[in-house]
């Protein structure tokens, strides 16, 4: 949850070409983190979860990294987007290519669903640093 959290800041806030550091990326990261699995602690519907997410990645973006909250929503959605996509090119080609069933992938014991929770969580760090890393370096060149 956290590393996610983290990457998801990271992906956002460059996608919406807003420059910080790794400091303030990875503590408003381990804030959304930290509420996001308190929320999934409480006996709270689970489709509940994600708009509390969403309005949780908002607030901390407005009020961490200062960002106004039109910036905060649009860096909110875009990566959880970019979660979501990852996540169905992920059960495509688990249940397409490696031909694992919908129902081995939702019913697999804790270190199964571990490992398949792996490449969308990877595909996002990767996506993340690879954005931050352009945002910065094109922001050097134009400085």
């Amino acid at each position: 949850m956290i590393p996610e959290s983290i990457a998801m800041v990271a992906l956002g806030t460059a996608l919406i070409k807003q420059k910080y550091n790794w400091k303030q990326i990875t503590f408003a990261g381990l804030i959304i983190g930290a509420i996001g699995f308190l929320l999934q602690q409480t006996p709270i519907k689970y489709g509940v979860h994600i708009p509390l997410g969403i309005i949780t990645f908002i607030l901390v973006l407005n009020l961490v990294l200062k960002l106004n909250i039109l910036k905060s929503a649009t860096a909110s959605l875009l990566s959880f987007i970019m979660v979501i996509l990852a996540e169905m090119i992920t059960v495509l080609v688990q249940t397409r290519l490696l031909k694992y069933s919908e129902e081995q992938l939702l019913n697999a014991a804790d270190l199964s669903r571990f490992l398949f929770s792996l490449p969308p969580l990877l595909i996002i760090i990767g996506l993340a640093i690879i954005m931050q890393i352009r945002l910065h370096h094109k922001k050097e060149i134009n400085d």
